[in-house]
């Protein structure tokens, strides 16, 4: 919160009643006489804040440029964009701190928000490998960050529309957060005023095929969804969607031909298959965003740290897990790839932190109903489905089975069956590493049938 600690400032240059947010001129001082950075239409002053604890923070003051005095319907539209700003309060979005008058010749004020001192997520993740960090890992929990704002947008019925590597910035303590969102859709209605740097409706190499449509085509989720596909590969090669395109007219070309960004070498199997579902044509077919961050938390499971060494689970993560295990289940489906990867980089950490995450409520040494269900569902799979050894089927019913087993055997309270309703697994099983039948009949044995 602001206190009322008048610095100074002021807003005799312009009508403040004229926009509904905070006018914050008073508390803010020390700004840049210049710009100290340039954002597309926009530049960037550095000041400082009065805080209501007494301390004094830097901040971002951002003010549109104009060619002339900005027209009325220009003020509306960035007031309508601003509120929206204001009114939102997320971890992962960048956080709105009021107005600041007297940048501008014009009727435009300088939105206040606090100073990155890490700068955007590209010039984060260059720093921090420069000085000798393993960014692996920090490049998904930074993307995750990302989806946790967009989740938070789209369940508010608000579109980014400006998804970019250059509108992430990393706060002070690590976390990604979304900026400069909805600002595109205002920028493209209003091209012959504002001066621009930038595409009108985005970043060309971040866009979805289906704004180049027509001339009254607009941002939406979908878009959203795609732009994030492309950031998802800006952030862990280093580099810009289709970068062997050095035109924007040549980056339209290829959108215009269904051409998809080209992978890069460094980007791992599960994290392509990500960006391949979020970068179909048709938008309609784009996952929606719970879905990506649910796919992005199993990736980051998956590629974890190396067999042998502790995977953090938090909360999220866990129902990531549970919640595909459930819908699977339900569907009478086994697990791919992805998913699988995941349970099997779970089980390889300790019993006691499985049990915490994955136990049942009124007994951690219990299983997930949904686990159990699972290896039910194989076990049924392997009787009612019999497949040759080497076919698709018996490769998922096995990489299913391997990975749930390999959670279960953490808990005591485990479900057990009768040898011979283990056999058909038992066998398919076998016929990868002869020693699994007997350790699978051994742990998950008993005399009492659970069909």
């Amino acid at each position: 919160m602001l206190t009322a600690r008048a610095v100074h400032g002021d807003s005799s240059i312009a009508n403040t009643s004229t926009f509904s947010a905070s006018n914050v001129t008073q508390y803010i001082r020390d700004v840049s006489l210049r710009p100290v950075r340039h954002g597309g239409p926009s530049d960037i002053y550095m000041g400082r804040c009065s805080m209501s604890s007494g301390h004094i923070v830097k901040v971002a003051l951002k003010v549109h440029r104009v060619a002339g005095t900005a027209s009325a319907k220009l003020i509306r539209r960035l007031n309508r964009e601003i509120s929206v700003w204001q009114n939102v309060n997320h971890p992962c979005i960048h956080p709105f701190l009021g107005l600041y008058w007297g940048l501008s010749s014009s009727s435009l004020p300088a939105m206040v928000s606090p100073w990155c001192q890490n700068g955007d997520i590209m010039s984060y993740l260059a720093a921090r490998e420069r000085s000798g960090v393993d960014i692996s890992s920090l490049k998904l929990d930074l993307l995750v960050n990302v989806l946790q704002g967009l989740q938070y947008l789209h369940g508010r019925n608000i579109v980014h529309a400006d998804i970019k590597g250059a509108n992430v910035l990393v706060s002070d303590d690590g976390v990604a957060r979304l900026c400069d969102f909805g600002f595109s859709s205002m920028r493209a209605e209003h091209a012959p005023i504002i001066s621009s740097d930038s595409s009108m409706k985005g970043t060309y190499r971040w866009m979805a095929p289906e704004l180049f449509a027509h001339d009254r085509a607009r941002h939406t989720k979908q878009s959203d969804i795609w732009a994030s596909g492309c950031l998802f590969l800006e952030v862990q090669s280093g580099r810009v969607p289709y970068h062997t395109k050095y035109t924007d007219q040549a980056v339209i070309i290829a959108l215009s031909n269904g051409e998809l960004p080209i992978r890069p070498g460094n980007v791992s199997d599960p994290l392509w298959r990500l960006v391949q579902a979020c970068c179909v044509t048709n938008p309609t077919a784009r996952p929606s965003v719970d879905t990506v961050l649910q796919r992005m938390l199993l990736v980051r499971i998956g590629s974890g740290p190396e067999a042998g060494s502790s995977l953090s689970l938090d909360a999220l993560s866990t129902a990531a897990v549970l919640t595909s295990v459930s819908r699977r289940v339900a569907a009478r489906e086994l697990l791919d790839m992805d998913e699988a990867a995941a349970l099997l980089r779970i089980s390889q950490n300790g019993s006691h932190a499985i049990q915490q995450r994955f136990g049942t409520t009124r007994s951690p040494v219990t299983p997930d109903p949904s686990l159990t269900a699972l290896l039910r569902l194989c076990i049924t799979k392997a009787w009612t489905s019999p497949v040759p050894s080497k076919s698709d089927e018996t490769a998922t019913l096995v990489r299913t089975a391997e990975a749930v087993m390999a959670v279960l055997v953490h808990f005591p309270a485990r479900e057990k069956y009768l040898p011979s309703e283990l056999q058909p697994l038992a066998s398919l099983l076998s016929r990868e590493d002869v020693g699994r039948r007997k350790s699978l009949i051994s742990v998950f044995s008993s005399g009492a049938s659970r069909f």
